[in-house]
């Protein structure tokens, strides 16, 4: 498979000489060497180091270890190379655990040459983190499978802190580690002042059946409601003709443990059944009926009829099998009239195993009432086809709930709201992924890739799978996550035979998903990890290399990525020192991600821009100022849109950009960096500062001399002037300045406003005229206002108009008294706020939800409104936040409950400190309000 321009080719699953990716490294030492091989005859010496090196390759290779090298008598062991797995770490402590033991077993020569001398002693070294590994070529010297870096001496530094017997290990080895492995901290420290801050660990005891499983979260299970009372309603209603079965599938982390772990301890659902809850295991594949086999054990329940080989030689396999079968239903459920299985990880399952669950699928025990099963894989088709299964898929979690997730586990510190942001985007709605950014982030663990340690290897493990694919894949990181058939191809100059066998590989695997086919087809990696493992993989001239070929084919003509993917060639530019093409591509893909409300890609696009911006500063200072001015103007909307209003960065971003409007003399900056301030003081409930502000607008704005220009600015200036208005409950001046919007404004000069200012100016003015209508008693004109500015807000095809007017209609609809309605526009805000992370307006269609909720139960509708106020909050803005409690003031007034009025009072407070009123009407009777 030849690739284009001497590129490596494919064939054999190529893999490159050298790159970065996360090892385990194992340093074992052989203790007193030294002394030994003065006390001892040299042949005997040597036979004594060859019979500790022949041990440490016997365990080294039980535990799928690599061998990189041994040093005098020392040993240096990698896991994670040259393939990986989910559990390198795991394996590797075991490994290390068994080989001081083994060691400890070999004696040393007595003079006479025979082993009736003391034993030997080792002391061995283990740390996590990345390296560089794989043939080490320099001018004049050449290893193979070396590991440069700072992890394996790491390792020999920890080896050299323990006593003889000892293992010790670093913390983000311990990191990796199922707790039921014993660990002690250590309190000595390293003799040499170079090594750094590393937390150090004795292994104290690792038991001999290996649990690799992660403990499962203490967090609340989160969007998963609907997927219990479904399985719940499987359980509750089986017909009683046979066990009732579930499977449930999904990807790794998805969390699958996590919901039948919920489920079974749910008393509306399986209260009365006595569970028998096993896992297969990824080191009893082999192992017929492991799982069992580790229950009976535990049991103390074992016996010869449960071994195969310990049956009777006189029955056939079949029957034979039978028999093992039958003794394992008595063991199990003989005692109960209500039994029940769960038994996870079936990816891992052996064959006889497969084989029990097929028969109790179909001719279960009459006190077998019901199977649970979890795998990442669908069932197995002799499970498919052996009896009734349920089989339940767990998707990926919605942004919003991923968001919601995120905030409830419980961290070293809490995390800014861009950092949560980041997660969700990262996370991709993977739960487990979720958590361990969380912990990563929290305590600043994540690498310089951002990739959490405890994610690396199992991620890693999953491209080292691919044989020739492997190579494609790492190419194709750096299109980003998604890529063309054509532009790959063209990037690699391989013919379709071979670039189509790689990529069908590749969708086989679950590495990329394909829409379309060759050569038209559009790739995608499954899951953003997974692109970004494989893009840092790569070496960092690597990368560069691929990006600046990139570039060649796009300036040729060849790859047409321009429109598709200006960030790849802003990348380029950026590492070939061409900082002002890197800035124009830049803010494209800075253009194209607002378009889609992906505000966490446009601001990284920004970032990335500024950066570039700072380096061109060295070169020219002037024409940068105008740069950065113009990216300090466009980097506010995602900032505030992911971190709120009261983010520190946004009043770092308007004092600078105040400076280099002084400097450059550029007043049209001017008005928006205005603008913006305006906004921080409005949600921040500052009404005052915000009025003042507003004025200075409209005072700039009627000042244009050019018509078109003044309109323009206006339709910002009188939105500004109205929102004080409006909050202080002064509507009558709020609806001068709206209806002046909506006669300024111009649908084909004013196209382009909603995409630069984030909210279409129409839906914007329709929205609080529909809330003041309905203030005023005018329900129809209310409701038609309302539908207008939902309509018109769906025309622009704008996400983050339409929500906003969702959540305004749902407000309308409360204060006329129309259930229906509310109910109907705050689901559909939800919906929307959920699948693209729209805090603000999550939490305002979450009181809606709690106030409709709290006319049939007050208690959870106040909690729901109370959760709501928090999630407002955690957005940086208090505006709104009196509205929310001015419902469950509703709720609180109408059930009659103690709290009512101490909730209205704090309430008033509130409005003679900030002036904040407009919530006033909610407390109304609908017929007040409303008529």
């Amino acid at each position: 498979m030849p690739v284009a321009n001497g590129e490596a080719g494919l064939e054999g699953g190529a893999r490159p000489s050298v790159e970065r990716r996360q090892l385990t490294v194992m340093f074992c030492d052989l203790v007193g060497s030294t002394r030994l091989s003065l006390e001892l005859d040299a042949e005997d010496f040597t036979e004594a180091v060859s019979g500790y090196r022949d041990a440490c390759a016997r365990v080294v290779r039980r535990w799928r270890g690599f061998i990189s090298r041994y040093v005098g008598d020392g040993v240096l062991v990698y896991f994670g190379y040259p393939r990986a797995a989910e559990d390198d770490a795991l394996r590797a402590v075991a490994a290390a655990w068994e080989l001081s033991r083994t060691i400890a077993e070999l004696n040393v020569p007595d003079a006479a040459g025979s082993r009736t001398g003391p034993p030997l002693q080792s002391r061995i070294g283990l740390h996590t983190g990345l390296a560089v590994v794989g043939d080490v070529v320099g001018r004049e010297s050449h290893e193979s499978d070396g590991a440069l870096g700072a992890v394996p001496n790491i390792a020999a530094r920890l080896q050299a802190m323990g006593r003889p017997g000892e293992v010790i290990i670093s913390e983000s080895t311990a990191a990796l580690l199922p707790p039921t492995i014993t660990l002690r901290a250590l309190d000595r420290l390293p003799e040499r002042a170079d090594f750094g801050q590393v937390q150090a660990f004795c292994v104290v005891h690792v038991p001999r059946d290996l649990e690799s499983r992660r403990p499962l979260s203490a967090s609340g299970l989160v969007g998963r409601q609907g997927t219990l009372e479904r399985l719940a309603k499987v359980l509750r209603d089986d017909d009683g003709g046979g066990a009732a079965a579930l499977f449930v599938c999904g990807e790794a982390g998805v969390g699958k443990s996590r919901v039948v772990r919920e489920l079974i301890v749910a008393p509306e659902a399986a209260a009365p059944l006595q569970w028998v809850q096993v896992a297969c295991s990824a080191y009893g594949q082999l192992s017929p009926l492991d799982p069992f086999r580790a229950w009976v054990h535990e049991l103390e329940a074992a016996g010869p009829a449960l071994d195969p080989a310990g049956a009777s030689a006189d029955l056939t396999p079949y029957d034979r099998r039978r028999r093992i079968f039958q003794e394992l239903r008595a063991a199990l459920w003989g005692g109960t009239s209500a039994g029940a299985l769960l038994i996870e990880d079936l990816h891992w399952a052996d064959s006889m195993t497969v084989e029990f669950l097929a028969e109790l699928l179909a001719e279960p025990p009459r006190s077998l009432l019901a199977i649970v099963m979890t795998s990442r894989e669908p069932p197995h088709e002799v499970l498919a086809s052996a009896g009734r299964l349920h089989v339940e898929t767990l998707e990926r979690l919605s942004p919003g709930d991923a968001a919601s997730l995120a905030r409830g586990i419980d961290a070293p510190r809490p995390l800014t709201a861009l950092e949560l942001a980041q997660i969700v985007e990262q996370a991709d709605g993977v739960p487990l992924f979720i958590e361990e950014f969380v912990r990563a982030m929290s305590a600043r663990q994540a690498g310089a890739d951002g990739i959490p340690i405890t994610l690396r290897d199992s991620l890693m493990g999953a491209l080292d799978t691919l044989g020739a694919g492997r190579t494609v894949a790492l190419c194709a990181s750096v299109f980003g996550r998604g890529f063309e058939y054509r532009q790959l191809q063209a990037l690699l100059g391989l013919d379709d035979d071979a670039l189509v066998t790689a990529l069908s590989a590749l969708v086989r695997a679950r590495v990329l998903v394909q829409l379309g086919e060759p050569p038209n087809a559009w790739f995608e990696f499954r899951h953003a990890l997974l692109r970004d493992t494989a893009y840092h993989t790569l070496l960092k001239s690597e990368r560069a290399r691929w990006h600046r070929r990139v570039a060649e084919l796009a300036r040729a003509g060849i790859l047409k990525i321009e429109d598709s993917m200006p960030e790849l060639l802003a990348t380029h530019h950026s590492l070939g020192g061409n900082y002002r093409g890197a800035i124009e591509y830049w803010l494209r893909a800075q253009e194209r991600a607002m378009q889609r409300s992906a505000y966490v890609e446009a601001l990284a696009h920004l970032r990335s821009a500024l950066g570039d911006c700072g380096n061109l500063a060295l070169e020219e200072p002037t024409d940068s100022d105008r740069l950065e001015l113009e990216l300090l103007r466009r980097i506010t909307a995602p900032l505030i849109a992911i971190s709120g209003w009261t983010t520190p960065e946004l009043e770092v971003i308007y004092a600078r950009a105040m400076q280099l409007c002084s400097v450059t003399g550029t007043s049209d900056v001017e008005f928006e960096v205005e603008r913006g301030l305006h906004n921080m003081h409005l949600l921040r409930s500052d009404l005052s500062t915000a009025d003042a502000v507003a004025e200075r607008l409209v005072a700039t704005a009627r000042s244009e001399p050019e018509r078109e220009r003044r309109e323009t600015l206006l339709l910002v200036a009188l939105r500004c002037k109205a929102l004080p208005a409006f909050y202080r409950g002064d509507f009558s001046s709020a609806r001068r300045s709206l209806l002046e919007v909506l006669s300024l404004y111009d649908p084909v000069r004013d196209a382009g406003h909603t995409a630069h200012y984030a909210t279409d100016p129409v839906m914007f003015a329709m929205a609080y005229l529909a809330w003041m209508d309905a203030v005023d008693g005018d329900a129809a004109g209310a409701r038609a206002r309302a539908d207008a500015a939902l309509e018109h807000a769906r025309s622009e095809r704008h996400v983050f108009s339409v929500c906003y007017a969702s959540c305004f209609a749902a407000s309308v609809a409360q204060l006329c008294g129309d259930t229906e309605r509310a109910a109907h526009h705050a689901a559909e805000a939800l919906r929307l706020g959920n699948q693209h992370n729209f805090q603000y307006w999550i939490a305002w269609a979450q009181a809606i939800g709690g106030w409709l909720v709290g006319l049939q139960s007050p208690q959870e509708g106040i909690a729901l409104i109370d959760d709501a106020v928090d999630r407002y909050r955690a957005t940086g803005s208090t505006l709104v936040v009196p509205y929310f409690e001015a419902l469950a003031c509703r709720v609180a007034r109408a059930a009659g409950l103690p709290d009512a009025g101490d909730r209205e009072a704090r309430l008033h407070q509130h409005a003679q400190a900030t002036g904040v009123r407009f919530w006033q009407p909610v407390l109304l009777e609908p017929a007040a309000a409303c008529s």
